[in-house]
């Protein structure tokens, strides 16, 4: 995939930012692409690249839950006791990316109630033998806490990196893992964000995951 113009920095280019986009080496993985039937794309397109170029400044749908009969409030409650579902509203901007988006959709399927309050882009922006740069973005404003958590793959055995609390997650949008004893080359993890949030009711709940859980193979 590359610039219409060739040179983004030139009029009427397409706007990424001074350089062509170059496909990296690792975005084709094992048998999910050159199966058998043959690929028939000619191009590959990453969906971080595709966007909502429509005209329109959004478009939305609401997601619908089944919540307990005797549920009181919410992100967006209070709903009046006994109500049977709860819906959440997902919509999609004009420029924003598809992968941010199926983040979103995925999100307010899982767990509509606390939307709000979930990470709805996170992704690796860089992968190396040394570090893991991470990128989050699309939170609740009152957010009141963020963590980042790590486990082997095939293991529910999660761990904080504290590093990530100490800071300040809710405004600095990225983060550098670095490579120590509890990642080891070669092997895959799994990564997830937790927040915590005010319910209208005044309590703090917990959301866990408040992400997608991104899985990693160290170089």
């Amino acid at each position: 995939m590359a610039c219409q113009y060739g040179n983004c920095s030139t009029p009427n280019s397409c706007n990424c930012a001074g350089s062509s986009y170059t496909i990296p080496s690792n975005a084709v993985y094992g048998d999910s692409t050159c199966r058998s039937p043959i690929e028939p794309c000619s191009e590959v397109t990453c969906n971080e690249c595709v966007r909502n170029c429509h005209q329109e400044d959004k478009w939305c749908t609401t997601v619908w839950t089944d919540i307990p009969s005797d549920a009181t409030g919410g992100i967006n409650g209070p709903w009046p006791p006994g109500q049977a579902n709860y819906g959440v509203q997902v919509c999609m901007f004009k420029g924003e990316r598809l992968d941010h988006f199926l983040q979103k959709l995925a999100l307010a399927h899982t767990d509509p109630l606390h939307y709000a309050y979930m990470v709805k882009n996170f992704y690796i922006n860089q992968v190396t033998s040394d570090i893991i740069d991470i990128v989050y973005w699309d939170f609740h404003e009152a957010t009141e806490s963020m963590s980042l958590w790590v486990a082997p793959e095939d293991s529910d055995d999660w761990q904080e990196f504290p590093n990530f609390a100490l800071g300040n997650p809710m405004t600095s949008m990225t983060f550098t893992i670095p490579i120590t004893n509890i990642l080891f080359s070669g092997n895959t993890y799994k990564l997830k964000i937790i927040t915590t949030g005010f319910m209208p009711s005044g309590n703090v709940d917990t959301i866990d995951p408040a992400s997608v859980i991104l899985y990693v193979t160290i170089p």
